[in-house]
């Protein structure tokens, strides 16, 4: 290629390479540097050869010479013309003006250096030097000449001279890097580049337009959800009223001396329910009792008439109807028990003599009851549930009655049976799944509200309802902690856990009703699941074992300690927990609900030794569904309906509310983040739930610290709750209160880890209407970087999180793009959690691209080889903001290994802070 993009070209590589080659010249005269810095020291005793000072000379005269000529000056004039011309000569916009500058400049040092180091060679300059060297042999010439020397003009110019000689050996050993680096950019100077002018009409402009259409449509929406939340509040929500208490006076009594002494009273009831919080959306009312129970009282019901109750209950069969549900209707198909005479010794079950613990009654009677829950929504077709308690049910038919216990209400499996197969809403198809399988494997559904009613609730309902307002697997396993304790307790029978395998772990096997008939005949009249520890995965009892009185207590009482408390301190929440053995004690549902039993063996001197073993009829199973959920089961992505959306919320911010009493404050986002990305709106979500939350804190401890940035479990990665800018102004996070649950090991107010998750102190701002709007990209302005090449044009926008700051700036990321486009890499080392990670959303990203003035121009989104399919959601919002189209870039990244960061005279990209003009930036050096 000829003419001016060539010429052009050759300046701005010039521009870009005489920092580095002036800094190569300089370290090259070096020696030269330094001798003459000696020469200038009229004290020192070292002088150079005669030979040494002759060059000296003559390279100070002939600078001088060419200096007054001003023939290095013509000589700059001329090239810097010439590249000024090639520039002119270019398209409008080809070459940012600031650029243009500096390659002039450029060209015209580049020949002032040259004609300098032209003049050190040629006969003149030998003559010149053979003059200086005979004239040294004369007496005292060499005096002479070295006074001469130190003369300041003169001294100067020997300096100009050996850094000009130095540069331009310099520039010749370049010169290949700089031929291939100028025609490179002179085929990018003649292909046109991608860009906008800002302003209304412009591409700029039509984003910014989307941009605030977007916050208009977000803010209508999340006000329309606001106010549907509000209608479900309550005025006299005050909560529940505290469990009765109880009509057995020794057994109240037993329990004061094991748990609190206050226990059952008004003062301790009210205080204890302080720590549950007020119930504005009355999340706790019970249904009146079902018109069918409403003259049976199960509590009352002898062991044998309850399989028959909840065969009748059963959501497979019609509603009953009273008459079905009386004693002498339930006689006629009774159930079979155990049946097995205690002596007064056995009647203690292990108490001592004197200690006041309720007896047994004379005969131990456990109903063949087999109870299974599953919580949250329909019982996944694919599971080990299924799979387990279909197999026993078939195999213990007409021996057992296998009960599932569900929050599936009566009306949703009649709207499920109902309906069409094809009618294509998969809830209720999953219903009636459940149900299908259900009543084919002869296994009773029952509704636990249809039983634990207003009239008879739980002993441990308001814990069961502060875990069910997770919404999410943990918060379902630890209420079903909870029922199981209740149901066993109120009807007897066994408790199983789904995973359990229905076969002996042990040989000689047994069966389940052996079980339960061994159980009966031991000294302690229950067991649970013994083994290296105690689980609570199996649970064995006659109703209304004093034991499980005890565990229900003390699981009350648990609902009355902080979360620091239940850790052991903020040191032991400060311990790494991801990717190691303890991953799961980092979730509350251990410590709140699952752990419970061993402190009740603990209060009654019993070991696992002391129980009897469940091991020759089940096998410990290990799905951990709370943990980790199955395909399809609860907390999977299920989408959140509209319909939906109001109550979602009145959960969310019940569980919310409860946090700020449980950790001292904190505003637990990270803890709902799941939930509120299953809405239809999320972002509306977000600010319809902290602007309704700020309504409803009275009462509650104000909000101190926020956590939003948690590490996930498995791979360890960073999630990011993300809200929009609107829910983000609504958080002070300059804030710096005295108390708040992280303060004891932040030194500074600076964010602490907890749990492995990042709590850091903030307050809540009342929401302000027709405020100044929030500035959405500021906080990643800061952390973000343009790549720009040579020609001030830029390739790409990279956003990295703090921790990346200086990292991975590989060129290889911003190279090969389609001309015209923009490419746009997320992280650290770029991987699909880039956007989890930093809270990057799609507006921010549309900011950022009108900010370096690239609106207008087609995006590719850089992802890991075969990581697109994650990223579609992202890309099709960008793509609706911005109005162009976004693709994939997929890339193989990589850690740039040792010796590869040398740096090019002419780099293909350098980043550029956003937060300051990027063409104009002066070049370094």
């Amino acid at each position: 290629m000829t003419g001016a993009p060539l010429e052009a070209a050759r300046a701005v590589a010039l521009a870009h390479a005489l920092p580095a080659l002036r800094e190569e010249g300089r370290e090259a005269a070096g020696p030269a540097l330094a001798a003459l810095a000696e020469l200038a020291d009229p004290e020192r005793p070292d002088t150079p050869t005669g030979a040494d000072l002759a060059g000296l000379l003559a390279d100070a005269a002939a600078t001088i010479r060419i200096l007054v000529a001003g023939s290095a000056a013509r000589a700059a004039r001329a090239a810097a013309q010439q590249a000024r011309t090639a520039i002119d000569a270019l398209p409008p916009g080809r070459l940012d003006p600031a650029l243009a500058e500096h390659a002039v400049a450029a060209a015209g040092a580049q020949a002032r250096l040259r004609h300098l180091a032209g003049a050190l060679h040629g006969p003149a300059y030998r003559a010149e030097t053979a003059r200086r060297t005979a004239a040294l042999t004369t007496p005292g010439g060499h005096r002479s000449a070295l006074a001469e020397l130190r003369d300041g003009a003169v001294l100067s110019a020997a300096r100009t001279a050996a850094l000009a000689r130095a540069a331009v050996t310099a520039l010749g050993l370049h010169q290949d890097e700089l031929d291939a680096a100028t025609a490179a950019l002179a085929v990018q100077l003649d292909t046109p580049a991608g860009g906008t002018a800002d302003g209304p009409g412009t591409a700029r402009g039509a984003v910014e337009d989307r941009l605030r259409a977007a916050a208009r449509l977000r803010v209508t929406r999340a006000a329309d959800l606001a106010d549907r939340v509000r209608s479900l509040v309550r005025p006299d929500g005050g909560g529940a009223a505290a469990p009765r208490p109880r009509a057995d006076a020794a057994l109240a009594a037993w329990l004061r001396a094991h748990t609190h002494p206050a226990l059952d009273t008004e003062q301790f009831e009210t205080a204890l329910a302080a720590w549950h919080g007020t119930d504005p959306f009355r999340l706790r009312d019970l249904p009146a009792p079902p018109p069918f129970l409403t003259g049976t009282d199960p509590a009352a019901l002898p062991p044998e008439y309850l399989a028959p109750l909840l065969r009748r209950l059963d959501l497979t069969r019609p509603a009953p109807r009273p008459e079905e549900l009386t004693p002498a209707a339930l006689a006629r198909d009774r159930g079979r028990t155990t049946d097995v005479p205690r002596s007064p010794e056995l009647r203690r079950w292990g108490r001592p003599a004197g200690s006041g613990a309720p007896l047994l009654p004379a005969r131990t009677r456990i109903p063949y009851l087999v109870h299974g829950i599953w919580l949250g929504g329909p019982l996944p077709e694919e599971s080990v549930f299924r799979d387990n308690y279909g197999r026993a049910a078939l195999r213990y038919a007409g021996e057992l009655d296998f009960v599932l216990w569900t929050d599936l209400s009566r009306s949703l499996v009649a709207e499920a049976r109902a309906g069409a197969a094809d009618s294509g809403d998969r809830r209720l198809a999953a219903v009636r799944s459940t149900v299908d399988w259900a009543r084919a494997h002869g296994i009773h559904l029952v509704d636990l509200h249809e039983v634990f009613h207003a009239g008879a609730p739980m002993r441990l309902h308001r814990p069961f309802v502060l875990e069910m307002a997770k919404q999410l697997p943990r918060g379902y396993g630890a209420a079903s902690d909870h029922l199981r304790v209740d149901v066993v307790g109120r009807f007897g029978g066994a408790y199983v856990d789904g995973d359990m395998l229905f076969t002996g772990a042990l040989t000689p096997t047994e069966t389940l009703p052996d079980l339960l008939d061994r159980t009966a005949r031991s000294r302690p009249g229950f067991t649970m699941n013994p083994g290296l520890g105690v689980g609570n995965d199996v649970i064995v009892a006659p109703a209304r074992h004093p034991a499980l009185a005890l565990w229900a207590e003390c699981a009350r009482l648990n609902y009355g300690r902080s979360q620091p408390e239940l850790f052991g301190g903020l040191h032991a929440m400060a311990r790494p927990f991801v990717n190691r053995s303890r991953q799961d004690q980092r979730y509350l549902a251990p410590h709140r609900s699952g752990r419970i039993h061993h402190e009740v063996l603990a209060r009654l001197g019993l070991d696992a030794a002391q129980l009897p073993t469940t091991k020759h009829a089940l096998t410990d199973g290990h799905e951990v569904s709370w943990a980790r959920p199955i395909p399809g089961g609860p907390g999977a992505p299920a989408p959140i309906t509209d319909g939906e959306a109001p109550g979602v919320l009145a959960r969310c911010l019940t569980f919310l509310r409860w946090q700020l009493i449980a950790r001292q404050g904190d505003l637990y986002l990270s803890a709902v983040d799941p939930v509120i990305r299953r809405l239809p709106d999320p972002d509306a979500g977000w600010l319809a739930l902290l602007t309704t939350l700020a309504e409803h804190l009275d009462g509650l401890p104000p909000v101190a610290s926020v956590t939003d940035l948690r590490r996930r479990d498995g791979d360890g990665l960073l999630e990011r709750v993300d809200l929009p800018p609107e829910a983000e102004s609504l958080l002070d996070r300059t804030a710096r209160p005295h108390r708040w649950i992280g303060a004891p090991r932040s030194r500074h107010g600076e964010p602490v880890r907890l749990l492995d998750e990042w709590v850091a102190p903030a307050a809540l701002r009342a929401p302000v209407a027709d405020g100044p709007p929030p500035d959405p990209v500021a906080a990643h302005a800061a952390l973000s970087e343009a790549a720009v090449d040579p020609l001030g044009r830029v390739l790409g926008l990279w956003i990295r999180p703090e921790r990346a700051a200086g990292t991975w700036r590989e060129d290889r990321r911003f190279t090969g793009i389609a001309p015209g486009h923009l490419r746009l890499s997320l992280g650290g080392a770029p991987s699909l959690d880039g956007i989890r990670e930093l809270g990057v959303r799609a507006e921010t990203v549309a900011r950022l691209v009108c900010a370096v003035g690239a609106a207008g121009r087609p995006l590719e989104l850089a992802v890991p080889r075969g990581g697109a399919d994650r990223l579609r959601g992202f890309a099709g919002r960008l793509a609706v903001l911005l109005g162009q189209p976004v693709s994939f870039a997929e890339q193989a990244f990589e850690a740039p290994q040792l010796g590869q960061a040398a740096t090019a005279l002419v780099p293909p990209v350098r980043y550029l802070p956003v937060g300051r003009p990027l063409p104009g930036e002066p070049l370094p050096g």
